[in-house]
């Protein structure tokens, strides 16, 4: 892998997870409430599979975005798509989940693919 790729990876990377973390501490309350309504019980973070979370929207996000250098409107898309998919299917499968969580969250995944994109396009 060039520099340049791991230059790009790294700021993916701590960008991505500094724009998350910004939109979590915001959000954190109504995710909280959320979650404690799904399960009925608080939520409690598993720290291991928030990781590989991480590392697995990193991933798709320069293999599927930035290596090929698609724009960040593509990452917009694939931002979309991927966290669609998970807040859709909750939507789907648990009672409690609400449209509007399903709605912003998905909205929310496409402007962090957006940001993140912007933010390594823009070093390098």
């Amino acid at each position: 892998m060039p520099n340049q790729q791991y230059k790009q990876l790294l700021v993916s990377a701590a960008g991505l997870v500094a724009i998350d973390f910004a939109y979590l501490t915001v959000i954190k309350g109504h995710f909280a409430r959320q979650i404690a309504a799904v399960q009925g019980s608080p939520m409690v973070v598993n720290v291991s599979a928030a990781i590989a979370t991480y590392v697995f929207l990193i991933f798709g996000l320069n293999y599927f975005i930035i290596r090929p250098g698609r724009s960040a409107w593509d990452a917009f898309l694939l931002g979309l798509v991927v966290y669609g998919v998970y807040d859709f299917t909750n939507l789907a499968l648990l009672s409690k989940w609400q449209l509007f969580t399903a709605v912003t969250d998905t909205l929310w995944g496409g402007a962090l693919f957006y940001l993140t994109t912007r933010l390594v396009l823009g070093l390098s």
